[in-house]
């Protein structure tokens, strides 16, 4: 049995080429930090996401469709496939981190997850997340 999705809750289209969750650096003196740009990413699809979405962050299951797009180096020609870091785990960890309490309560009610990364003339970021129905049976 596999879920079923209802309404679209919210369609984001993220300008900028998308971060990745990094891990934690530990800086002078031993404090741990997160580099910037990986702030400044998410932050701004924060601010999107509040724009957009707008009232009280869902509270039931829902489904996650992520497309990251990177701009295509020039040694690549455009039938390349993006098989190179970053991580695709680490760029959706991010996205559901930056959702959290805007648009749902707890990236624990995200049943299905779904990305993909290719390589294109701009980067940017498509994320549309959904109402879960239910189960099919298949």
């Amino acid at each position: 049995m596999e879920p079923t999705f209802g309404n679209l809750l919210i369609e984001l289209h993220i300008e900028g080429i998308p971060r990745p969750k990094a891990r934690p650096r530990v800086g002078r003196g031993g404090r741990f930090y997160t580099p910037r740009d990986v702030d400044g990413w998410k932050e701004g699809i924060e601010v999107l996401a509040l724009a957009e979405f707008g009232t009280e962050p869902y509270d039931k299951a829902i489904g996650v469709e992520m497309y990251f797009q990177f701009p295509r180096p020039k040694s690549r020609s455009k039938y390349s496939l993006m098989e190179t870091r970053p991580d695709g785990d680490n760029l959706e960890k991010a996205v559901l981190d930056a959702l959290n309490g805007i648009v749902y309560m707890d990236d624990k009610q995200v049943i299905h997850c779904a990305w993909g990364k290719t390589y294109g003339e701009v980067g940017h970021t498509r994320v549309r997340v959904f109402q879960a129905l239910g189960l099919a049976a298949q």
